[in-house]
């Protein structure tokens, strides 16, 4: 299929980087006028900045991630943590949903990774110091191929001490890692790296570990699940991520 083989020539380094993906669609002359007014269309500005410390509002599920998780290319009220929220307000109490998440909070930026620094110089670290709370009942990370190119020592390290902060800040809080998705049928070995390091991790912290490598996720359906950007999730993306997210936080 067209669409994987470009995805396999890729370079790994500019994928989840969203002024990156941009750069290559702009004319030089209008390059740094475009990318200023994209962060605000689309990164992380949109969201809004995470404060230095756990400020956010409580919530049972907290996503940590990048923009894989914030509607990148799309939308925020796309973005599959957005589905999940409007799913959750909407849901009334019964005997069958009790002890079942009620409210969820994205603390996805753009760019960010367990080692690499996103565009509002955060990390999944970072992200967690500033969302996860006492009341905090799931932790879900998701992501991230933005540390590829990263020493996967430091990636199981970085993702260690993340699980460990969040841990720390919600002791009852079970912790979910979702690894990073491959977009073709036969993954980058950078790729499986990132993933056998979180997994190693998960492991070591006691967290709970996915694999959409090895469950083939997105490769079958590249076409539709993916945006105009072949990186980032296509609106029926991000509706099939949150069937999945659901599936995993045990949401009905």
């Amino acid at each position: 299929m067209h669409i994987l083989k470009r995805r396999a020539e890729a370079s790994p380094l500019h994928r989840r980087r969203p002024w990156r993906l941009l750069a290559t669609l702009l004319t030089a002359t209008a390059l740094s006028a475009s990318l200023a007014s994209c962060t605000a269309a689309h990164g992380s500005s949109a969201l809004g900045a995470l404060p230095e410390e756990a400020t956010a509002p409580a919530a049972d599920v907290v996503v940590i991630g990048d923009s894989l998780s914030t509607g990148f290319m799309t939308s925020v009220d796309d973005a599959w943590p957005t589905l999940i929220q409007g799913k959750l307000a909407g849901a009334t109490s019964s005997p069958a949903s009790k002890g079942a998440p009620r409210s969820l909070y994205n603390a996805a930026r753009n760019g960010a990774g367990y080692v690499t620094v996103g565009d509002q110089d955060e990390t999944f670290g970072d992200e967690v110091r500033a969302a996860v709370t006492k009341q905090t009942k799931d932790v879900l990370f998701f992501g991230s191929d933005n540390d590829l190119g990263q020493d996967p020592q430091a990636i199981t390290s970085a993702a260690e001490a993340a699980l460990a902060q969040a841990h720390a800040q919600a002791p009852q809080a079970t912790l979910i890692v979702v690894g990073p998705p491959s977009y073709t049928e036969t993954p980058d070995a950078a790729l499986t790296a990132i993933r056998d390091a979180l997994q190693t991790a998960s492991k070591a912290e006691g967290a709970r570990f996915i694999d959409p490598i090895t469950e083939n996720w997105i490769a079958p359906d590249a076409a539709n699940l993916l945006a105009a950007d072949d990186e980032h999730p296509s609106v029926q993306g991000h509706q099939f991520l949150a069937g999945k997210m659901e599936s995993i936080l045990g949401i009905g």
